[in-house]
């Protein structure tokens, strides 16, 4: 899709409001000052919202690359990431001729919250992020080209989900952890800490955007998140994924890959989420990805 389709299809979603007592999606961030050009928001970048009906609106975003795009990319994203947190890693994918999507769940970055939780993720359950990958497929991409899902972290059982109800993406690439960290609130990073690059330059856009800080989960979101783990982990319902799926972990058997009838297993050993990685690591992931990706 070129970019000017992509611009003219996103004015004519600025109708869509959220649920009133959900808040807003926040689509106007503001750039971190002294911010690597790699990290930056890629040419042509637009926001747009997807709304469930009494659901909170979900924030998504879109790059293409000039011309016509080999193939699109939905990235999910998971427990305390935002759209912002992937700008590197689409900046690759686009300049390899691919048009990224970037889709957050409930309550997460800058999509809308359920009332009284701005700073946790908190959800009832996980069918505005289930269905929300569904709409933006069907109602906003509309490709005649094939779409790639990559659900990274805690997104896996949402996207799982909507695969074993019928979803027929032509790839899905699992990126782990799977498990949600630590559950303490956000803090403004210490300059005195030994953070790697990467992730103090990615942790510079919460402290730019208030917006976009995320601390750990409500009791309600852990009880859906095992339950919904629970339901797409089943042997019946992985043996329901007919879908090519990638696992990429740290270690096997993070997720039963053996029990999904199509399904390839990367296992990268790394001391932090992939996002996050040093280069190394970070090339072999996107390797991965590559290797998984519509050429």
């Amino acid at each position: 899709m070129h970019r000017a389709a992509i611009l003219a299809l996103l004015i004519g979603l600025s109708a869509c409001k959220p649920a009133a007592e959900t808040g807003a999606v926040f689509a106007d961030p503001r750039l971190p000052p002294g911010l690597a050009h790699r990290f930056w928001p890629p040419a042509g970048w637009a926001w747009g919202a997807i709304e469930i009906k009494g659901k909170p609106a979900l924030r998504y975003g879109v790059a293409a690359p000039q011309g016509e795009a080999r193939a699109d990319v939905v990235i999910l994203t998971g427990h305390g990431e935002s759209a912002e947190l992937w700008f590197e890693t689409t900046r690759t994918l686009v300049d390899d001729g691919y048009a990224v999507w970037i889709l957050e769940g409930a309550g997460e970055g800058g999509s809308a919250n359920y009332a009284g939780h701005d700073d946790v993720a908190h959800v009832p359950d996980f069918e505005a992020d289930i269905r929300g990958l569904v709409a933006l497929h069907r109602k906003v991409v509309r490709p005649k080209r094939r779409v790639a899902v990559i659900a990274s972290g805690t997104a896996a059982f949402p996207a799982l989900a909507a695969v074993q109800r019928g979803y027929r993406p032509a790839a899905l690439i699992l990126s782990g952890p799977f498990e949600p960290g630590p559950n303490k609130a956000w803090k403004r990073p210490d300059p005195a800490d030994a953070l790697s690059l990467r992730r103090r330059a990615l942790g510079a856009w919460a402290v730019a955007n208030p917006d976009l800080r995320m601390g750990g989960v409500t009791s309600s979101w852990s009880k859906a998140q095992a339950a919904l783990r629970d339901q797409t982990l089943s042997a019946l319902a992985l043996g329901r994924v007919a879908t090519k799926v990638t696992v990429i972990t740290k270690g096997a058997q993070d997720l039963p890959c053996g029990r999904i009838p199509a399904c390839r297993e990367a296992v990268i050993s790394s001391p932090e989420a992939y996002l996050f990685s040093g280069d190394m690591v970070q090339k072999q992931w996107l390797g991965e990805i590559f290797e998984s990706l519509p050429r």
